[in-house]
């Protein structure tokens, strides 16, 4: 797909994306596109999420909106959309620039939109869970599937494995017919190569994967005592320090044996850690299908979904969207930390701020501003440690979840 500037200050100016990135324009030099001479123009504008050949544009808190075919996006007045799926010769505006939206084949030559609209994330999403929904499928070697939970990626199902009776998870994914069946095909065969091969007490065991008609399946370890999230959920107040502590170490471990095999996360939060049973000791983390191999140059992700969880997602994960490395990563456990110990999210989201401006922004609440379990901060080296996580600055965090372990270890007692 392309973007085409036709008019305004960078008139003339094309970009050009074959894979998942983002695009944001803005007076910010945190912009793509920045422009620094038309005063309509704000800060941080609008951001267009690519997953070739699908777009959408989301309007980022911008005081006068974005204009697509003459339709305004966003703003901060008036009842207008913040999101469009864009299609093929599609103009935007604001102020004095004018963007043209085209989707190119493989020879240049445009693609035509389909009917009534460009390529919907929602509608293929909502089409694959209409698929999967219909009823546990039939996977050689496995029985009793019943389904313990969905999402945009696909069915989890509880079972039984034949061949030594033991109970597994099985997640499972049918694709939707349309353009982007084979870039989700691309997402689920990534997470099982990536979870194949990494084996750590911390991290929920590959046991199996295959093909089943229209659909792939991942077999794995199953696990009786749900998620952090869960867990959390019984200290409205934050995780006592220490229990916090326990829980992070683990995670960590985990996650230092992730980015040895030169893997990163890129979807940690407590809903992705999972325990091995109710008593909650035993901390794994799941979920790699986000995940993304360092020697690769392009990031999987859904368009709209802007690659990750707002409330753990480093401002890079947007900016840079397609290189994220294991400090990436960090963010994602130091926010993680600060929100055992807080209830809060780190990131300091108001209603009269769009959230991925926030995000860009770095905009993050001090720890000691945060009420805790005890109503008093953590220890100090504790805090500045995560708040060293929680670097805007990838540079300023540490450089792997391995490096902030033992970080933490070198604390001692606390």
């Amino acid at each position: 797909v392309r973007l085409e500037i036709t008019a305004g200050p960078m008139a003339g100016k094309i970009y050009d994306f074959s894979s998942p990135d983002a695009f944001i324009f803005g007076r910010s030099d945190k912009a793509h596109c920045q422009i620094l001479t038309d005063p309509v123009v704000s800060r941080l504008h609008f951001m267009i999420e690519f997953d070739p050949p699908a777009a959408r544009l989301k309007d980022l808190g911008s005081t006068n909106g974005v204009s697509v075919n003459g339709v305004k996006y966003g703003g901060r007045t008036g009842d207008a959309p913040k999101a469009v799926d864009l299609r093929d010769g599609d103009r935007i505006r604001v102020g004095g620039s004018i963007i043209v939206f085209r989707v190119k084949g493989d020879a240049g030559l445009a693609l035509e939109s389909p009917p009534g609209g460009g390529f919907s994330l929602a509608a293929m999403v909502n089409a694959m869970e209409n698929r999967v929904g219909s009823g546990p499928p039939v996977i050689p070697g496995y029985d009793g599937l019943s389904k313990v939970n969905a999402g945009s990626a696909g069915v989890v199902y509880k079972a039984r494995r034949l061949e030594d009776d033991r109970q597994v998870a099985i997640k499972v994914m049918k694709i939707a017919a349309g353009r982007a069946q084979d870039a989700m095909w691309i997402r689920f065969s990534r997470e099982i190569e990536i979870t194949r091969f990494i084996r750590h007490p911390n991290v929920v065991e590959f046991l199996d994967a295959g093909r089943i008609e229209n659909g792939l399946y991942l077999a794995m370890e199953y696990m009786a005592g749900g998620d952090l999230s869960e867990r959390l959920e019984k200290y409205p107040r934050g995780l006592p320090v220490g229990d916090a502590i326990a829980v992070m170490r683990q995670i960590l471990d985990g996650m230092a044996a992730v980015h040895k095999e030169g893997v990163v996360h890129r979807d940690l939060k407590p809903g992705n850690i999972l325990f091995a049973d109710e008593t909650m000791v035993t901390a794994k983390i799941s979920d790699l299908g986000m995940a993304k191999n360092l020697q690769e140059s392009s990031c999987l992700t859904l368009t709209g979904g802007g690659g990750g969880t707002p409330a753990f997602m480093p401002p890079e994960q947007i900016t840079q969207f397609r290189h994220a490395q294991p400090t990436a990563d960090v963010f994602s456990l130091a926010a993680m930390f600060y929100q055992l110990l807080t209830r809060e999210t780190a990131y300091n989201f108001t209603d009269g701020k769009d959230y991925l401006s926030t995000i860009i922004d770095g905009d993050i609440v001090p720890l000691g501003k945060r009420r805790t379990f005890l109503g008093k901060p953590p220890p100090g080296p504790l805090a500045e440690l995560i708040m060293r996580g929680l670097s805007p600055e990838p540079a300023d965090r540490f450089p792997d979840a391995g490096a902030m372990l033992a970080a933490l270890d070198a604390l001692g007692p606390l």
